[in-house]
């Protein structure tokens, strides 16, 4: 039997406290930059959508799963496609702008080969199985400059 993970990204809440926390206990002081650079626009692909609308009373566990075995077989269970971006985003390093007109929530269900262990190309691949696609553009780039951080303060 394949061994499972889960992956979960941070939603905007997680974020801020995230944030407030290294602010408080590190000092951070930290300001925002707005550059033109290399980012991923996804849009809808030219095969039929692989994704299935999740119903409003859907009680699995919602969030992105891998069961791992021979290949491996990743899985969504409702996923809004800002989560799908985001995930995207954090997976390839690089800024994702969705174009996709999708609103929903989505479910999805996918067979990766073994050989898919280039994170860009099984995101690729990944994308183009879920009836996605990502083109490399040029656009907004939020960039992070750290100003000062400190050892932490005690509990």
């Amino acid at each position: 039997m394949g061994k499972a993970s889960t992956r979960m990204t941070l939603n905007d809440e997680e974020r801020k406290m995230l944030q407030t926390l290294l602010v408080e206990r590190f000092g951070l002081r930290f300001h925002r930059e707005i550059t033109t650079g290399p980012i991923f626009v996804l849009v809808r692909g030219t095969k039929t959508l692989q994704m299935k609308e999740a119903k409003e009373d859907d009680l699995r566990t919602r969030g992105f799963h891998v069961s791992m075995s021979g290949g491996y077989e990743e899985f969504g269970t409702h996923i809004s496609i800002a989560s799908l971006v985001q995930e995207v985003s954090s997976t390839l390093e690089r800024p994702v702008v969705d174009q996709t007109g999708l609103k929903r929530f989505y479910n999805f269900t996918v067979e990766m080969p073994p050989s898919d262990h280039d994170e860009a190309l099984a995101t690729t691949n990944l994308m183009q199985q879920l009836g996605l696609k990502l083109k490399t553009a040029k656009g907004q780039v939020e960039t992070i400059r750290i100003e000062n951080a400190s050892k932490p303060t005690m509990n």
